[in-house]
């Protein structure tokens, strides 16, 4: 699209509103999220990618119960994250290429969550173990999280959790600090979906410290 200007803060006021996508919008001023998007308590449908949203997410974000989709993916958004663990609807979780940094969301009994990106920030600290609870989840995307001149990165060894993902298609773990190994269920899924099932494809990556026998990489990690 080729909107411009400012997002109206109109918009904000309108209550019985389900679905407000707004991405793809790269004449947008500079902005921030108000504080007033947490009016709008039907929204189910939120994407704000490449918009030139700025700052920090606001807290209202966390009070949206019925969203299934929020992405604000491309963008200039930075800070920690605010609380997300009552957004249990979500199918669809993109938040890559910002800036945010600290801990990966606290995101429990997310039952429904087919998509999740998180990479491309200045994220920190390990994997949560229960990100091998997302029964649903086919795309997994956690790197990179470092850049050159930050200190940052996941790190840690990848959670066993993880051999749990069993819809899982594409799983990408690159550009942090990681180590341990890919869990031997993922690889078992991926020569098993290889067999059985070729139109379905299993991609994983890793970075070369991490052991893993069914990447999609040039590492060499029998040296």
């Amino acid at each position: 699209n080729f909107l411009s200007g400012r997002i109206p803060m109109e918009l904000y006021t309108l209550e019985n509103l389900v679905a407000l996508w707004l991405d793809f919008n790269e004449d947008f001023d500079r902005q921030s999220l108000p504080e007033e998007i947490g009016q709008l308590q039907n929204l189910q449908q939120l994407k704000l990618g490449t918009t030139k949203m700025v700052d920090k997410l606001p807290a209202a974000i966390g009070t949206l119960e019925k969203l299934q989709m929020f992405h604000a993916q491309s963008n200039g958004l930075s800070g920690e994250l605010p609380d997300m663990s009552n957004l249990k609807q979500l199918v669809e979780l993109d938040l890559s290429d910002n800036w945010f940094e600290g801990r990966l969301p606290i995101l429990r009994e997310f039952d429904q969550l087919i998509l999740l990106r998180l990479g491309g920030n200045l994220f920190s600290g390990n994997i949560p173990n229960h990100y091998g609870d997302f029964q649903s989840l086919t795309h997994l995307s956690l790197g990179p999280n470092t850049l050159e001149y930050y200190d940052t990165g996941l790190e840690g060894e990848v959670p066993a959790s993880l051999g749990a993902l069993q819809n899982i298609e594409f799983l990408d773990l690159s550009g942090n600090v990681l180590s341990g190994e890919i869990p031997e269920e993922i690889c078992d899924l991926y020569d098993t979906r290889l067999g059985e099932t070729p139109s379905i494809t299993i991609e994983v990556k890793a970075d070369c410290d991490v052991d893993c026998d069914c990447c999609n990489d040039d590492c060499d990690r029998d040296l």
